[in-house]
């Protein structure tokens, strides 16, 4: 029901005092109406309350844009030729000549523009700190998003297979320095006396 009904006015009211505290029985006493009038208002005004939400919202917002797009199309097409009459004198007589008119066309640009970037899929929010924190979602080749999940569960496989450290000797402390009779893990020769 639209909102200038007065009787949806009365529903969204009832609902309001209810959602306040006022009980079933309270409201029809002061409306003086039976408790099934006042919960047929709940139930109503809670129908559309449903039909209120961000995705109803979005999902008519997108029909209204498709609904359109062809006298969007048309609109902009048009404002892209505009012109506009301009009067010169030539020879002493004046003469009307039609002119692209510029400021027309430059706003239809920016109109075009400006629908072109909505229309483009939204990546990540940030460019430099893509792989910083859950929920991230990266875009694939294919088009496709993959979540951190399925990123860590790949990164989680490939760990698994293969090993991450060669198998090598840790010698020494990392706060000393290697001397000469310290051995220091490399097996190369000629490294002993390269001072």
């Amino acid at each position: 029901m639209p909102a200038t009904n007065p009787a949806s006015k009365i529903h969204i009211q009832r609902y309001i005092r209810n959602r306040a505290g006022e009980t079933v029985e309270e409201i029809a006493k002061h409306d003086h109406v039976t408790e099934r009038a006042v919960q047929n208002s709940l139930r109503i005004a809670g129908i559309q309350r449903a039909h209120l939400t961000p995705e109803f919202m979005r999902e008519g917002l997108i029909g209204v844009v498709m609904d359109g797009t062809t006298k969007i199309s048309t609109s902009l097409l048009e404002a892209l030729e505009a012109t506009t009459p301009v009067e010169i004198c030539k020879d002493g007589k004046t003469e009307t000549v039609m002119q692209p008119d510029h400021k027309t066309r430059f706003c239809a640009i920016d109109r075009y523009v400006n629908i072109a970037t909505t229309a483009q899929p939204r990546g990540p929010a940030s460019q430099t700190n893509v792989n910083v924190g859950v929920g991230v979602n990266v875009r694939q080749a294919s088009g496709a998003y993959v979540g951190m999940e399925d990123r860590l569960r790949t990164i989680r496989q490939q760990m698994k297979e293969a090993p991450q450290l060669e198998a090598r000797k840790v010698v020494g402390n990392i706060l000393d320095a290697p001397t000469p009779d310290m051995p220091t893990g490399d097996d190369e020769e000629g490294q002993e006396g390269s001072e």
